[in-house]
């Protein structure tokens, strides 16, 4: 469903050149709890063409208080689905892509490959390390 005027605001900061260049980029987004969440609906606001949504968890009720893709009736659904289906629901223009499983680092290129920035939501210093590098080695932006 295209919605006239959606991108309005956006033009007091961006030219069209620039929602245009959004609106053909890919953002994989690795983890989707607290940090993702967050990231992953101002990209799909704000008119971001196509997101790749990594997460290999579920939530759980603790989450509730700190994670806006967590509500009571997605308990225990896989954090990447829940937030596809939100994300359709804000923007159904952006094209959302899950993997449920954690982002390994021998699966990288493939899982990458035609990604045009990366945003690390990782929890872990070890992951966020290992993320840090598989970017680097593919030459890949990182946020």
């Amino acid at each position: 469903m295209k919605l006239e005027g959606r991108y309005d605001r956006n033009k007091k900061t961006l030219s069209d050149e620039d929602q245009l260049k959004l609106s053909n980029s890919c953002v994989a987004i690795v983890g989707c709890g607290g940090l993702g969440g967050y990231i992953a609906e101002q990209l799909a606001r704000i008119g971001v063409g196509k997101l790749v949504l990594y997460d290999g968890d579920r939530f759980e009720v603790s989450n509730l208080n700190r994670q806006i893709m967590a509500t009571e009736l997605n308990i225990g659904q896989w954090k990447v689905e829940a937030a596809q289906e939100r994300l359709r629901s804000v923007n159904s223009e952006v094209q959302v892509d899950v993997v449920r499983g954690w982002f390994e680092e021998k699966k990288a290129p493939e899982m990458l490959r035609d990604v045009d920035l990366v945003c690390d939501a990782l929890d872990s210093r070890d992951s966020r390390v290992m993320l840090e590098r598989v970017c680097h080695q593919m030459e890949l932006p990182l946020v």
